[in-house]
This record gives structure tokens, C-alpha cells and sequence, in this order.
């Protein structure tokens, strides 16, 4: 599916459109916001998947966000190209990685620098920070990059426009309170990572994330209607398995939908509220 397809799918008040663009990218459609986060654009020797668009194509975006600063997240050499396309877009980033899009040609008043739990409104669509637990380098470290002194290295993100909430992971390892943090904001769709961390990848120097086990684990435990695996089809030195996750959720009782979305599909999410009680049912489409 091309961008322009997506974009004539109609979003009603309670949904969200959700196109995958491989790794950890997407663009999420709300009735009144767009937003591209993590599009990973830039050739690559080892790259499997072709992305569904290029980045002069990404027009129209009221926000372009990045969770942390590896190049399949924050893809520099796209970055003008994405601006340009959409330049009513706001580009949102942990504030450590700021002058990294600035050094890329970004003007400082384009940038919105995000911190951990701080909750930013642009348009129609809220973005929170969800601190992420990660390293800059195997063999580091991993931490919430606190390290420096401007703030969290490393986030997640929670959207949320007109009652809905869809949190991107970014890349990171569950930890104590997180699916706390995503039961208080009320996430009903979670994107996370699934490729898991070992030995051997870090041998490659490969930071690794949480396996399909511990996503299965965390959507649970936050409550979420759906959960989309993430960060297992761009490198084949750096998989993760789908269906380790679809069989973690079937394993355990009261587990949500697992989608599962090539790069270029979409699904759209519903939610609907029938006498305060939550009912929703997702909508496919390849």
C-alpha cells in the first residue's frame, strides 16, 4: 500500500490508522494529526525491506518523531528531505539528540525537544515521553541514557488523539513500572520490540531489546487491546520471530490481538465506549 492509499482510508473520531514502515517506523493516522515516527529511508547493504515510500514523498505530517539517535530511528541522511516535504511538520526528539538534527540542517525553531514524562500538544494529537531503557553501543551499558546532561537518551513515545493511545516503544528492555506508566496513559495499541538481545548480536555490536516473551508479558500486564510486534524484518543479523509472540499471548490468559503488519500494510483501530465499558475491534488491510 502506497502512502496516498492510506491517506484516502477515511479516519473516524475513535480510530487510528496504523502503516508499518518496517524496523521500528510508522505513520499513524488520527481524525485530526499525522504523525511519522522512526521512518527508516537510507540504503543499506544489509537492508531486506524497501520502504513503501521515499522520504520526499512524506507530505503532509504534523509531526516527524524520533525515539533515540540509531540510524534505523533517527535516519540523518533522510531527515532534510522529510522536513522539506512536510514543512509544517514539527520534529519532535529527546533533547540529547537535538543538535544531531540541527548538525542535519534542521532549524532550531522546527525542533520540539521531548523529556521523559513530559507530555507535548501539537495540532490535533498529544505525544508523551516514555523513558526507554537501551544502549548506545553493545557492551554498553543499558540505561535510560541519563548519563549526559540534557536529559533521557532514550524514549518511547505515547500518541494519543481523540481517545485513543498508541504507544511506540522505540527500542528498549521491559523494566519495573513501565507497564505501569502505559496502564496510566491508557494505551490501547502497543508497538514493541521483539528481537530480543543475546550474547552473539552483541558480538556484532548489535543493543538488543526485549524478546517476544517479555513484549507478550508487558502488553498483558499494561493492558492493551493490541499489541504489533516491531524491530525483527529490516536485518537478517537482527531478527525477531512473530509468532513467538502470537504464541506468548496464546499461552496466557486475557492477552490482546497480536497484528502483525508487513511493511506497507495498515490496519485502522476502533475504539468504541458503550456504557463505560471499552469495547474495540481492529480492521485490516494488506
Amino acid at each position: 500500500m502506497t502512502l496516498a492509499e492510506f491517506r484516502r482510508i477515511a479516519i473516524a473520531k475513535g480510530q487510528v490508522g496504523i502503516m508499518a514502515l518496517g524496523q521500528s517506523g510508522f505513520v499513524l493516522r488520527f481524525p485530526d494529526a499525522q504523525v511519522l515516527v522512526d521512518g527508516y529511508f537510507s540504503a543499506h547493504p544489509d537492508r531486506l525491506l524497501e520502504p513503501p515510500f521515499r522520504p520526499d514523498e512524506a507530505k503532509g505530517f504534523d509531526m516527524i518523531a524520533f525515539t533515540h539517535e540509531h540510524g534505523d530511528h533517527m535516519d540523518l541522511d533522510a531527515v532534510p528531505h522529510l522536513a522539506q516535504a512536510s514543512p509544517g511538520a514539527r520534529l519532535i526528539a529527546p533533547e540529547p539528540c537535538v543538535e544531531m538534527l540541527t548538525g542535519a540542517g534542521i532549524p532550531r525553531e522546527r525542533i520540539t525537544a521531548i523529556a521523559a514524562h513530559e507530555a507535548v500538544t501539537l495540532g490535533g494529537a498529544e505525544i508523551v515521553g516514555v523513558p526507554a531503557r537501551h544502549a548506545v553501543a553493545a557492551g554498553d551499558p543499558y540505561t535510560f541514557g541519563e548519563e549526559g546532561a540534557h536529559g533521557v537518551r532514550f524514549l518511547g513515545y505515547a500518541f494519543r488523539g481523540d481517545g485513543v493511545s498508541v504507544y511506540q516503544a522505540g527500542d528498549t528492555l521491559e523494566y519495573e513500572g513501565l507497564a505501569e506508566s502505559l496502564l496510566t496513559l491508557h494505551v490501547d495499541v502497543a508497538l514493541l520490540p521483539i528481537n530480543g538481545r543475546d550474547a552473539e548480536r552483541e558480538r556484532k555490536g548489535i543493543a538488543g531489546n526485549m524478546d517476544a516473551e517479555e513484549a507478550a508479558d508487558l502488553a498483558i500486564r499494561a493492558g492493551v487491546d493490541v499489541v504489533v510486534p516491531t524491530h525483527y524484518d529490516m536485518f537478517a543479523a537482527n531478527p525477531g520471530y512473530p509468532g513467538r509472540l502470537v504464541e506468548a499471548v496464546r499461552q496466557r490468559s486475557n492477552g490482546p490481538t497480536v497484528v502483525t503488519l508487513s511493511a506497507g500494510s495498515c490496519f485502522i483501530y476502533t475504539k468504541l465506549m458503550i456504557h463505560a465499558r471499552s469495547e474495540r475491534f481492529v480492521e485490516s488491510t494488506g
